[in-house]
């Protein structure tokens, strides 16, 4: 069998009601607004996408340095490539030359 069990309230003080308060003799100048807290989120994001921004700089300009030195070394690789090449045909020549 189930228990049957009165509404909420009922028998009581109707004000003190959990679930429904009685709205209707509130003091509206009592009622006091709170700033919302997305103003002080507001800021932080800034703050990080500021040092976000940052960083990133940092890396742009490390990434271009990185690609300098790399066209630089490739160039001299390519320049001490091409005078082994000489080298060897000069050998290979005054071998000829001597046989």
């Amino acid at each position: 069998m189930a228990q049957e069990r009165s509404p909420t309230g009922s028998g009581k003080n109707i004000e003190l009601s959990g679930s429904q308060p009685n709205l209707s003799n509130i003091d509206l100048a009592a009622i006091t607004i709170r700033n919302k807290r997305k103003h002080c989120l507001d800021y932080d994001v800034n703050d990080q996408l500021t040092d976000i921004q940052k960083q990133m700089a940092e890396m742009m300009a490390l990434l271009t340095s990185s690609i300098t030195t790399q066209k630089e070394s490739s160039s001299k690789l390519a320049n001490d490539i091409a005078n082994i090449k000489d080298q060897m045909s000069e050998i290979k020549c005054g071998i000829g030359k001597t046989e």
